[in-house]
């Protein structure tokens, strides 16, 4: 079962695996899911700009934060 703790802690995939080169694209797979979400949320929603604003900032922190994670478990 995946846990978001061990990808903040101790930057590991869904496998347990320590994050190496060939796993990592999982993270990027975990980023296209939120977009196609992002993009469901948005034409579902888009006549309301407030709940839409606020979905593209969190959307956007949470990739941030995908990407950031993984370059760091790459790079060290």
């Amino acid at each position: 079962m995946f846990k978001l703790s061990n990808v903040v802690f101790s930057f590991t995939p869904f496998d347990g695996q320590p994050l190496t080169q060939p796993s990592w694209w999982k993270y990027l797979l975990l980023s296209k899911l939120f977009g196609i979400w992002l993009l469901a949320f948005l034409w579902r929603d888009k006549m309301n700009d407030k709940y839409v604003y606020s979905a593209i900032m969190s959307m956007l922190s949470i990739l941030a934060g995908i990407i950031i994670m993984s370059a760091v478990a790459i790079i060290y």
